[in-house]
């Protein structure tokens, strides 16, 4: 019985929750990230500029993107807004956040399934699902 009361507690405490905005529970994503670099599918985002390590800038020589309090981001040449609501979930001692974006830029439109991380090093990791 015991073993079963533990299995329960654990989906219940890893299953997503329902979000419509980043504003006041997680303002740790929002903000201005610079980009640091790319693993496979995920790219990392940090707070500094690597090439001037002083606060990232949309001005900076760095690629960047910007979240805001509706989990809209953007980047240079494009941006992308998130369908109504979102998950999030704790991994371990981060918030995981996904969204479903339409974004636009240069031309063109599409969809993108986003998940956010911030890791052990306060960085910011971007990860896109293939849709």
């Amino acid at each position: 019985m015991k073993k079963v009361a533990l299995i329960a507690l654990l989906l219940a405490s890893t299953s997503p929750a329902h979000a419509d905005k980043l504003d006041d529970s997680f303002p740790e994503i929002q903000g201005t990230w610079c980009y640091l670099r790319q693993d496979g599918a995920t790219t990392t985002y940090a707070r500094t500029d690597p090439t001037t390590k002083k606060r990232c800038s949309k001005t900076g020589k760095v690629e960047w993107i910007t979240i805001d309090n509706v989990a809209t981001f953007s980047g240079s040449e494009y941006s992308c807004l998130a369908k109504e609501g979102g998950d999030f979930r704790k991994v371990g001692r981060h918030m995981m956040f996904k969204f479903d974006y339409r974004c636009s830029g240069e031309g063109y439109k599409w969809r993108k399934v986003v998940s956010f991380l911030i890791d052990a090093d306060g960085n910011l990791r971007v990860g896109i699902d293939k849709k």
